[in-house]
């Protein structure tokens, strides 16, 4: 069938109507350019005529539907929008969550900071309702008469500077406010762990808890005297029969999948490292003191691959003992594992359980078994960094701390399990600590880690050799 084009005139606007088979397809078009003027005299009611058609023939008309975005935060964009019917809610991304700054309806204009500054969209644009926006360029300015331009740059940079205020008055409110939630929960934190110290059915729980056994526990106490050198350990794990039995058990099971069966802990210590066979001795013994179960073994996995994470994170930084990194890794979650334990023995207290600390749990045990104080402080404050920053926590554990947070996102970025690992609220600042302050978290884990965990992955358990060779 033909299709004739033919342009006509609508409230003195050019429309072009179409024809389709001797029929009149273009109605509703015809219509919408009539309301279209008729919006744009209103809304631009200083415009002289000619500058409205101008607008009219070098301007774009978008419709929206509910729900749909117009702007992105973040991202490039050169145009600015003028809102011709419907309803538009503007707002930001705060700790992955959206904060509303406005809502916007005909006649309003948005977009324009990042048309006046160059920047990039400051917030985020979506349609409440089904709107039309007409989309203004720099092409659609120039093409506007002398005056015309000057009101549009003269409103477009007022609307601008008004609403970047707003936007820094916001934020300075919301610091305010974060900043007294933040000690609110600092002080929580801090009573709470008073009251578990008091508390004499915290303290019964502990006290049940077997001891590590001594071939794990006098390893951890020896490594963490800084002046004991890697022989005297070694030579040490050699004379203890109980440490050379897990080791030779552990290294020839299908968890480490080697080809050759191995007979002598020195061969061992050779083929997969003294790091890995520290490891190994120390899992081993927090496996025989908490049940089998596949919540504990679970939670036994990722103690390993974080422990595996903090040495070599340690070693990249060079600012914190590889051992000691080590060894938080192992024990950071034995709270959870207390709390699991809880859990099958009151199941009718599941709620109430849920609710206990289980980095204080961790410490208290730790302490009960007469571990290091620098491990002990460690998980006591492990989960500070979510909340707060570096200088809530205590000097001597600072970078310890630092290594174990880390440790789990750049974990939580190998296993693809977190898409927003990079906009923890201070992780800048725990970067900083070790000079990393320019890179986050993926930029850390492919220059710094990444070649130190290919290097040593024969010496990891196969689950997570798999995950790190995956990756490179």
């Amino acid at each position: 069938m033909p299709v004739s084009i033919y342009k006509t005139s609508c409230a003195g606007f050019n429309v072009r109507v179409v024809y389709w088979g001797g029929k009149q397809m273009s109605r509703d078009s015809e219509s919408r350019a009539g309301l279209l003027s008729e919006k744009l005299k209103l809304i631009f009611s200083e415009l002289k005529p000619k500058d409205l058609k101008a607008l009219y023939s070098y301007s774009k008309v978008r419709t929206l539907k509910s729900g749909e975005l117009l702007l992105k935060e973040g991202e490039e964009g050169k145009d600015y929008y003028v809102i011709l019917k419907g309803e538009l809610k503007v707002f930001r991304d705060v700790n992955n969550k959206p904060k509303e700054i406005a809502v916007l309806s005909s006649g309003d204009w948005v977009g324009e900071i990042a048309f006046t500054r160059n920047v990039a969209r400051t917030a985020s644009v979506m349609a409440t309702v089904p709107s039309w926006v007409m989309a203004i360029s720099e092409v659609t300015i120039n093409a506007l008469g002398e005056a015309a331009q000057i009101f549009f740059l003269r409103k477009l940079n007022a609307l601008a500077n008004s609403r970047i205020q707003k936007l820094v008055s916001s934020e300075k409110d919301l610091i305010t406010r974060n900043s007294q939630l933040l000690e609110h929960i600092y002080l929580e934190n801090t009573q709470k762990e008073v009251e578990y110290r008091k508390s004499s059915m915290v303290r019964g729980i502990i006290r049940k808890v077997p001891r590590l056994p001594s071939f794990a526990g006098t390893l951890i106490n020896r490594m963490a005297q800084r002046n004991t050198s890697l022989r005297e350990v070694g030579d040490l794990i050699r004379q203890d029969p109980s440490s050379v039995a897990v080791v030779l058990k552990t290294v020839n099971s299908a968890n480490y999948g080697l080809r050759q069966k191995i007979s002598d802990v020195n061969h061992a210590l050779a083929l997969i490292g003294f790091s890995s066979i520290y490891q190994l001795i120390v899992a081993e013994g927090l496996k025989r003191v908490m049940p089998s179960g596949q919540n504990f073994s679970r939670i036994q996995s990722h103690s390993v691959a974080i422990s595996h994470m903090a040495f070599t994170i340690s070693l990249a930084s060079r600012a914190v003992n590889p051992a000691e990194s080590s060894t938080m890794g192992l024990l950071h979650d034995l709270g959870r594992s207390l709390i699991l334990i809880l859990k099958k023995q009151n199941p009718s207290l599941v709620v109430l359980l849920d609710s206990l600390d289980h980095a204080q749990l961790a410490a208290l045990l730790l302490e009960e078994w007469g571990m290091p104080d620098v491990l002990i402080q460690t998980v006591k404050f492990q989960s500070h960094p979510e909340f707060f920053s570096p200088d809530h926590i205590p000097v001597e554990v600072r970078n310890n701390v630092a290594v174990l947070y880390l440790s789990h996102l750049c974990l939580k970025f190998l296993e693809k399990s977190s898409e927003s690992v990079t906009k923890s609220m201070f992780l800048p600042e725990y970067m900083a600590l070790f000079d990393w302050g320019h890179l986050n978290i993926e930029d850390l884990f492919q220059k710094h880690l990444l070649p130190i965990l290919v290097k040593s992955a024969n010496g990891y358990p196969q689950s997570f050799k798999k995950l790190v060779l995956a990756y490179n």
